[in-house]
């Protein structure tokens, strides 16, 4: 599965904006059906504190904390090699995530969503890698961390420097 999950990729990083324009699905760069004008639909669009969008970029904040809690959790703690690594990866993702999503949010842009994108990416990554590690073997996880992760952050950056969404869609 993971080799025909790896061709399905691919395709979508070389053919992506052809094969969305054959099959008439049509999808902005940012990832959204064209329903907006501007291409970014928020749940709350309210200004609390002067902080627009509020409930948006506060709702990350539990995502930053459970980010920190894990990667402090980890220090001192003696785990198989590839199943630490992942975990770190998974835990700095939600950090992340959490930071990036809420700048996304907070101001809305292109360069913004990688940055949202980013922090889910790797956190992707990381839960791969730790599925992998706990069900096939510390081995095995090592590659598919680095894999994933390289591929995640590509295809978080695509639609941003390529328009073309289909890799994180994958």
């Amino acid at each position: 599965w993971a080799w025909a999950l790896l061709v399905l990729w691919l395709v979508a990083l070389f053919a992506g904006p052809a094969l969305l324009v054959a099959t008439g699905l049509a999808l902005n760069p940012h990832g959204h059906a064209h329903l907006y004008a501007h291409g970014h639909p928020f749940v709350d669009a309210r200004t609390l504190w002067g902080m627009p969008n509020a409930m948006d970029v506060l709702s990350n904040a539990p995502l930053s904390l459970a980010g920190l809690l894990g990667l402090l959790a980890l220090r001192g703690r003696a785990l198989p090699g590839a199943t630490q690594a992942a975990l770190r990866v998974f835990f700095a993702g939600l950090l992340f995530t959490g930071f990036g999503s809420a700048l996304y949010h907070w101001a809305p842009d292109a360069a913004g969503l990688v940055a949202d994108r980013l922090g889910m990416a790797i956190t992707f990554a990381g839960a791969l890698a730790l599925a992998v590690a706990e069900r096939v073997g510390q081995a095995p996880a090592r590659p598919v961390l680095a894999v994933a992760f390289a591929a995640a952050v590509l295809s978080a950056a695509m639609p941003f420097t390529h328009g073309n969404v289909l890799p994180w869609a994958v």
